[in-house]
């Protein structure tokens, strides 16, 4: 009949477009996976730059440090042979002022024999 055929053929097009609308719907997932997969690979590559970096960041302070302390280093050894230097050339010169105590000493040891025999020739 007339409208067995007219409602097959109504039906016939809701089938259709719903295929039609099934296939957008796999078609846009498809994209958004897809997209979902590009975005996963750039997130991945921008985590590891970001540990390369980290990395590199850690080893720059890392050497940093070293060379800090190699300059502390320097500036102790520095430090100590001058203060080293200092005090010896301080004990020479404790040395010399002995010494010449010692024959200041003399002299007045000397000194006063002289004024002892003096005294007692003038007696």
């Amino acid at each position: 009949t007339g409208a067995a055929k007219l409602e097959v053929l109504r039906l016939t097009e809701e089938l259709d477009d719903a295929k039609r609308e099934a296939a957008h719907f796999r078609d846009v997932a498809r994209k958004h996976k897809m997209r979902s997969k590009e975005l996963e690979a750039e997130l991945a590559t921008l985590y590891r730059q970001g540990i390369q970096a980290r990395e590199a960041l850690l080893a720059e302070v890392a050497e940093q440090q070293r060379a800090s302390s190699r300059v502390v280093d320097e500036h102790m050894r520095m430090s100590t042979a001058a203060s080293e230097s200092q005090a010896f050339k301080l004990q020479q010169r404790v040395a010399e002022l002995e010494a010449l105590l010692g024959h200041k000493n003399q002299s007045l040891a000397l000194a006063e024999q002289r004024l002892q025999q003096a005294e007692l020739t003038r007696v």
